[in-house]
């Protein structure tokens, strides 16, 4: 207010504070808590007080010391906004990606209203100001005087300021005759901390190019850097370079207890990294935060994560089945019909691909974590792997319908593995070393962290295809209510003993999926009959079961050297001799 109207700025209160010699002589040396009670009383005795009154309020305390702080009008360094903020503004609205995308109207809001930069700082430690003083008081700051500093700097650190007389610190530099360097006098302000840490882009990025590169790609810090960091980063670049340091801008929340509160050291909920990578490992832990959703505060706990436990072992687990079915993969590709579960399973995995890989574009991990477990608790193991499970164990070794399966897992447990390899660092390339046959790109490569995430594959689907996939799942769903009933009414153990029956009706559109038509529901046996919708039979009665795959089917014992088999058994077991 007082700049505003042409006030000179006055300040009698002194470092130690206490009152100065300009002003009256009842007030001069004493302490402004004492001057205040004297100012009362002049103004009493001059009889221009209109009132007095003593009440509570909020004033700011020093967190040292807890004492009230004294505010003092001093001299101090500057960064004029006028018309860094008016590029600082533009930049936010147009150049730059906030995640989540509130981050952007919240710095906005903050550049708006923002006043000068204050970076001067009294304190004894910290990285000082270069500036220097002749006898009159007047300052030597230049580009040269500054570089000649920077460069003793960079040869023997910041200390040198301290160490070093004017005279060296602007060895090489021509200050100029009001400037003797014999006289001068440095600088006792130090930079604020915030316009060292806002500068780091130039000590990590610029000078480490090309093998770092400029902008960065990601700032990531907590919600209360809108004012910090992020902001404080990007007016030095704007002011030096003239592009802001970053792309994005990530905030994040902040860790609380599993009640929402915030937590201290001592409290029994707070999570120490160490101690949680010793009792779990640095896999669970890794995936715990990933599954996290970081906009808001986030709950977090030794029970929490011991409980999450099983999420990690479902995703482990999954890797190691699909390991196992591999042992004796050829690697040689195979034909996939359209009409199949294996063309269905390979249509999910590209739509993981697709999904997962657009999460980590835009950080959202928590989500990317539940696609993955998802995909591996539902689509692959409830579905496509218990349906695969008959053909697996009891077709030939080289029959097609196993090495068709074999080639889908195969290249799920390729896609998959390098999906997780952000999260689960150690189980990816743990699972990398037992995948056989990797081929092109992938073959010589020792870690799954030297590969590129996996591309979707070229196989199109068309409308038709998904249709007919969408009436296969609709009757399975039908089935399955029927067997549960089964289980329930008639004490059917196992679903292998039960016969699915579809309508006639639907025999053109599903005939094509052939044995999928009874492993998508898990029964021995499957046909097309007089039925107005699909139809489970209890079969104990009616066929004998195979004493090999343990399905009832009316074929059993249709071979004669082996009365007790389905003729897909036999002719397995007339194979191997």
């Amino acid at each position: 207010t007082g700049v505003k109207h042409g006030l000179e700025v006055y300040s009698p209160v002194l470092a130690n504070g206490r009152f100065d010699s300009t002003t009256p002589n009842w007030l001069t040396g004493l302490s402004v808590w004492e001057g205040n009670g004297k100012v009362i009383e002049k103004l009493k005795e001059a009889d221009v007080l209109f009132a007095e009154e003593k009440y509570v309020h909020s004033y700011p305390h020093d967190w040292r010391s807890k004492k009230p702080i004294i505010f003092r009008a001093t001299e101090q360094w500057f960064v004029k906004m006028d018309t860094l903020r008016d590029k600082a503004l533009d930049c936010v609205k147009n150049d730059i990606k906030f995640v989540p995308e509130w981050g952007r109207a919240r710095m906005t809001g903050m550049l708006e209203s923002r006043p000068d930069w204050c970076i001067s700082r009294q304190r004894s430690w910290g990285l000082p100001i270069p500036v220097f003083y002749n006898e009159a008081g007047e300052a030597l700051l230049t580009p040269e005087s500054v570089r000649a500093v920077a460069r003793v700097y960079a040869k023997e650190g910041s200390d040198a300021w301290f160490t070093r007389s004017p005279a060296e610190l602007l060895e090489g530099c021509d200050a100029g005759p009001n400037f003797p360097k014999d006289k001068l006098r440095k600088e006792k302000d130090i930079f604020d901390v915030w316009f060292e840490s806002g500068s780091s882009w130039n000590g990590v990025l610029k000078a480490r190019e090309p093998e770092l590169s400029f902008p960065a790609d990601l700032y990531l810090e907590g919600s209360d850097q809108h004012r910090g960091w992020f902001q404080l980063s990007m007016l030095p670049a704007l002011a030096s370079v003239g592009v802001p340091p970053f792309k994005t801008v990530l905030t994040h929340g902040f860790i609380v207890g599993p009640d929402g509160k915030k937590i201290s050291k001592s409290d029994k909920n707070y999570v120490t990294a160490v101690q949680e990578v010793n009792r779990h490992g640095a896999d669970l832990l890794r995936l715990f935060v990933c599954q996290l959703d970081y906009e808001g505060d986030m709950a977090a706990s030794p029970k929490l994560i011991q409980e999450f436990g099983d999420k990690y072992r479902k995703l482990r687990n999954t890797l190691r089945y699909l390991l196992s079915n591999l042992y004796d993969f050829d690697g040689k590709p195979v034909d996939v019909p359209a009409d199949s579960l294996d063309a269905w399973m390979l249509a999910q995995l590209d739509t993981l691909i697709n999904d997962v890989t657009d999460a980590y574009d835009s950080y959202t991990l928590h989500k990317a974590f539940r696609l993955m477990h998802e995909f591996c608790a539902v689509q692959l193991s409830s579905i496509y792997g218990n349906a695969m499970k008959d053909r697996l164990y009891c077709e030939s070794p080289n029959a097609p319908l196993r090495r068709r399966a074999q080639f889908v897992m195969h290249k799920i447990v390729l896609a998959l593995t390098k999906l997780l390899s952000p999260m689960l660092v150690f189980t990816a390339d743990e699972t990398w070393e037992h995948i056989p046959h990797k081929t092109g790109a992938d073959a010589d490569l020792p870690s799954v962290h030297l590969a590129q995430l996996p591309q979707r594959s070229s196989q199109q689907v068309t409308a038709e295809q998904r249709a007919r996939w969408d009436l296969l799942f609709k009757q399975r769903e039908e089935a399955l209510t029927q067997l549960d009933a089964l289980k329930k009414e008639k004490g059917l153990n196992k679903a292998s003993e039960a016969e699915v029956v579809y309508p006639q009706s639907l025999r053109s559109k599903l005939e094509g999926f052939g044995v999928d038509l009874e492993d998508i529901v898990g029964v021995g046996y499957h046909s097309f009959g007089d039925v107005e919708k699909v139809t489970l039979v209890d079969r104990r009665e009616t066929y004998a079961a195979c004493a090999r795959s343990w399905k009832r089917r009316p074929d059993v014992g249709s071979v004669a050297a082996y009365p007790d088999l389905s003729r897909r058994d036999a002719e397995a077991m007339a194979k191997r001799g």
